[in-house]
């Protein structure tokens, strides 16, 4: 499940590349005979005001644009699949 974007300036992850890249949040589930298991929780959930970005991300919000639009938070998006968020045995967040 894809739970909002980032977008951080390329030279983070290919020294000297000019020009942004946008990294998709993801979300697991795996639904298991042992245990339904999230792995990765997405974003932050006011993270979707951008107002909010700066004060939560501190210095990290200077240079990373977020799109995290209503109904992409990793509940809304479990319950799009037919998943109850309260019945998740485990959480990983890696």
């Amino acid at each position: 499940m894809t739970c909002g974007w980032m977008t951080m300036p390329y030279g983070f992850f290919m020294a000297g590349q000019p020009g942004e890249i946008a990294i998709p949040v993801p979300s697991y589930l795996i639904v298991h005979p042992k245990g339904t298991v999230l792995f990765d929780s997405g974003l932050e959930k006011r993270l979707q005001n951008q107002d909010e970005v700066k004060e939560t991300l501190g210095v990290f919000g200077d240079f990373t644009g977020i799109k995290f639009l209503p109904g992409e938070d990793v509940s809304e998006r479990l319950k799009a699949f037919g998943q109850d968020p309260e019945k998740i045995d485990f959480l990983v967040n890696s």
